[in-house]
């Protein structure tokens, strides 16, 4: 699965979570976060290989369906290089991912 399938599915995760008002809302501010999303997605997927980059996107969509939010681009990247460095990948905390 790859990073774009990924986000494919964080969307779905959104349209099955929210009621129409609130989906309309939170996609909207999906569409913020959209980019940090992917961008997060890749960079794990390049630093901790495509497990994972899976397992963020879970976790992403874990957020969404049982604690009905969006979760911010600051936990999106910190929990990401947490996973990585959990699993021996070194994120330096000067990259954008470790930021």
């Amino acid at each position: 699965m790859d990073a774009k399938t990924m986000l494919g599915e964080i969307e779905s995760a959104i349209e099955e979570t929210f009621d129409p008002h609130k989906r309309h809302q939170e996609k909207t501010r999906a569409e913020s976060r959209r980019n940090v999303y992917k961008k997060a997605l890749k960079e794990v997927e390049t630093v901790g290989g495509s497990e994972q980059m899976h397992a963020l996107g879970v976790w992403i969509q874990n957020q969404i369906r049982y604690h009905q939010r969006l979760p911010s681009g600051r936990e999106v990247r910190k929990r990401g290089a947490e996973m990585c460095r959990s699993n021996g990948h070194r994120v330096s905390t000067g990259s954008w991912l470790g930021a």
